[in-house]
């Protein structure tokens, strides 16, 4: 009888554990087309790609688009520099603080944004007498 109980329990965990659970939206028939303007996925922002930077203007993403880019050659400019036989420890050093000096740029940058977009939002909603509270 104990080995009985022992097996049939032995089967439940098993197949307990086998059986995939998730709990996904896809599994749960709610198809959302990413290709659509719903305001629920981000409205246009989450067709764009955007999702990350949705509290910034065009302008603003574009100017962050630049200086990553800029950031990326300059990463780039290092690794050929680091492959070289004899490796200039200058040049990786002016490299390293430039790549330093822009990401700390981008962050302020984006700090930046964010305020004055919060700001504007603000504002906005004064104006239109919406309560944030």
């Amino acid at each position: 009888m104990k080995k009985l109980l022992l097996v049939g329990t032995l089967i439940l965990s098993v197949g307990a554990f086998a059986m995939k659970y998730d709990d996904t939206i896809n599994n749960r028939n709610y198809h959302h087309n990413p290709y659509s303007n719903c305001s629920m996925m981000g409205g246009e922002n989450h067709h764009k790609g955007h999702k990350k930077y949705s509290y910034l203007t065009d302008s603003q993403r574009d100017e962050i688009a630049k200086i990553k880019i800029t950031i990326s050659e300059k990463k780039l400019a290092l690794k050929k520099l680091m492959l070289e036989r004899n490796i200039n420890w200058s040049q990786v050093e002016k490299l390293n603080e430039e790549i330093g000096d822009m990401s700390a740029k981008l962050k302020t940058d984006i700090m930046k944004y964010r305020y004055e977009n919060s700001q504007n939002y603000s504002n906005n909603n004064e104006d239109l007498g919406i309560n944030n509270n």
